[in-house]
C-alpha cells in the first residue's frame, strides 16, 4: 500500500482465488488506484493481470515511474527477471530469481547469469532488507548468499561428476548431491 496506490506484484493465486483476493483488497485497503507489476511473464506469476485490468487495475512495465518501487531488470530465470525492491532497502520481490521450493533455475543465461543476478541482488538494501521469492518463504540476505553458494557448490558437484562419466541417473544417489538439493526446498 503506497501512497500513490495499492501495488499488486505477480498476482497470481489461481483462477479460482481471484474473486477472494479482490474482494480482500477492497476491504482491507479501499485503494484510489491498483497497479500490477510482473517479476517474469511466465503463467503462474502473469494469470491475474486480466482478471484485475478488468476491474480498473493499470499494469505497468519497467521502469517504473512510482517513488514507492523501484525496480531493476536482470537476465537469468527467464528472458527479462524484473527485481521490485523498496527505495531505503528493507524489501525486494525478485521472482524466480530465489524460489525457496525448488531447486535452482537459470534458464535464460546459465550459470553466469545467475551469478550475476545473485551479486545484484546481494548489493541491494543491507543485511536485514526482505527477499520475497515468486515461490516459498520470505528470507534475509545472508539465506539468499548460503543460495548462492550452495548453487555453485551444486553446479561444481555435477560438473565433477559428470566429468567422472556418471550419467544422470548415477548422479541421483551421490551424497553430496542429495545433500544439496535437500538445502534448496526450505
Amino acid at each position: 500500500d503506497t501512497p500513490g496506490g495499492l501495488i499488486l506484484i505477480d498476482p497470481s493465486p489461481g483462477q479460482e482465488q481471484l474473486e477472494s483476493l479482490q474482494a480482500l483488497i477492497l476491504q482491507r485497503f479501499d485503494p484510489a488506484a491498483v497497479f500490477i507489476l510482473n517479476t517474469h511473464a511466465h503463467q503462474d506469476h502473469t494469470g491475474g493481470n486480466e482478471f484485475f485490468v478488468a476491474q480498473g487495475a493499470r499494469q505497468l512495465t519497467p521502469p517504473l515511474a512510482l517513488n514507492a518501487v523501484r525496480s531493476l531488470t536482470l537476465r537469468s530465470h527467464s528472458q527479462a527477471d524484473h527485481v521490485y525492491y523498496d527505495p531505503a532497502g528493507r524489501w525486494m520481490f525478485v521472482g524466480d530469481l530465489y524460489d525457496g521450493s525448488w531447486h535452482p533455475t537459470f534458464y535464460a543465461s546459465g550459470v553466469s547469469g545467475f551469478t550475476e543476478a545473485m551479486l545484484a541482488l546481494l548489493a541491494l538494501g543491507d543485511e536485514q532488507a526482505w527477499v520475497l521469492p515468486g515461490h516459498g518463504q520470505p528470507i534475509r540476505k545472508s539465506a539468499l548468499r548460503l543460495y548462492l553458494l550452495d548453487t555453485l557448490r551444486w553446479v561444481a558437484r555435477v560438473r565433477q561428476l559428470g566429468q567422472q562419466g556418471l550419467s544422470a541417473q548415477q548422479m541421483k544417489s551421490d551424497a553430496e548431491l542429495l545433500s544439496l538439493l535437500q538445502r534448496f526446498n526450505t
